[in-house]
């Protein structure tokens, strides 16, 4: 927990959070765009499914997983 507080000080600040939010605590993605390339379907089950190409526009984090991860630090 050391290594996610930058200032040693028992205080969760502005950097630290968005520090978590990129590294630990992504609970969400929407994915908008997908290219699918080659998808080989027998007997309604999927063999074989490549992609190539995945945009993600928006990452969503939740206020829950931040209290999960860090359940007794301040929050300033």
């Amino acid at each position: 927990m050391k290594d996610i507080l930058s200032k040693g000080d028992g205080v969760l600040h502005l950097e630290d959070v968005l520090d978590i939010w990129t590294e630990y605590a992504v609970h969400e993605v929407t994915v908008h765009e997908v290219t699918v390339h080659e998808v080989t379907v027998h007997e309604v089950t999927v063999h074989e499914v490549t992609v190539h190409e995945v945009t993600v526009h928006e990452v969503t984090v939740h206020e829950d997983i931040l209290m999960h991860l860090l359940p007794d630090i301040r929050i300033a």
